[in-house]
């Protein structure tokens, strides 16, 4: 229980880092979620292939999980198809990829229909 709240711990330290960035970001840029997101692809892409196997795990967690999962919102869906298409996984990338943009983007607005009917 102890380790996982040690971890629990670090993640948080990445998420006030990264949602603090990202409310920076998102205040002065003119297009900050597609900044946010292109930034935080990038640096979870480096810190996989980087710290993987050589940093410590607790800071992985706070790197890819706290800051980056904070910073953005993509870095996880573009590190999830990327280890698929290095896997050798096309098909499985691409399927996640179409479905996950229309699904989202299809609950969204349904979402959305819901919410201006209530």
């Amino acid at each position: 229980m102890l380790n996982f709240l040690g971890e629990i711990l670090y993640v948080s330290i990445g998420a006030i880092i990264g949602a603090s960035l990202r409310y920076l970001v998102y205040s002065y840029a003119l297009i900050p979620i597609l900044i946010v997101n292109i930034i935080g692809s990038t640096l979870a892409g480096f810190s996989y292939a980087r710290f993987s196997g050589s940093l410590a795990p607790n800071l992985l967690l706070l790197i890819n999980i706290g800051f980056l999962g904070s910073l953005t919102t993509f870095s996880a869906f573009s590190l999830e198809t990327m280890n698929s298409l290095i896997s050798g996984q096309i098909l499985k990338a691409t399927l996640y990829v179409l479905i996950s943009v229309f699904a989202c983007l299809l609950c969204c607005y349904i979402g959305y229909k819901i919410g201006v009917s209530l």
